[in-house]
């Protein structure tokens, strides 16, 4: 039996939300290149350089041959840009939220401890817990807590 290896395309749609949508929101990106994997989530509308793109799909492929993933910009169901990944360099660091003391989500993955924190500010409330977690260079999670002075930010 011949060994098969999954890849995937992550695709984001060129749109005008405006069109679609009452109200929105949307991350704002300088560059192409600051796009990753935690974009990739449904409903998620990002903006670079002026326009607008929705998550819409991933798309699993099967291969003979290892290949890398990729996220595609479309536009007019033409690829405009394509972004490869190489997931052993992705750098893993989330945000884990304790909602109300019982639910876990984690959110993320960020490719810098900055963005990470950024995210926990955003993410932070009354009813919730908010850890950072690192995936380290083994893949293992290490998990820790904020200083008690950085949502007073």
């Amino acid at each position: 039996m011949e060994t098969m290896f999954a890849s995937y395309k992550y695709r984001f749609k060129e749109i005008n939300p405006s069109k679609i949508y009452s109200e929105f929101t949307f991350t704002d990106l300088k560059d192409y290149k600051d796009v990753d994997l935690s974009f990739c989530q449904n409903n998620e509308i990002i903006r670079i350089d002026g326009s607008f793109y929705l998550f819409a799909r991933r798309i699993e492929e099967l291969s003979a041959k290892q290949q890398p993933s990729v996220i595609q910009f479309c536009k007019r169901r033409k690829v405009i840009h394509e972004i490869i990944i190489d997931i052993a360099l992705e750098k893993k660091y989330y945000v884990l939220e304790i909602v109300r003391d019982v639910e876990p989500v984690l959110s993320g993955a960020r490719r810098t401890t900055l963005g990470r924190d950024e995210l926990a500010l955003k993410l932070h409330d009354e009813y919730s817990s908010v850890f950072w977690l690192n995936i380290n260079q083994h893949g293992e999670p290490v998990i820790g807590s904020y200083p008690s002075d950085f949502f007073e930010k």
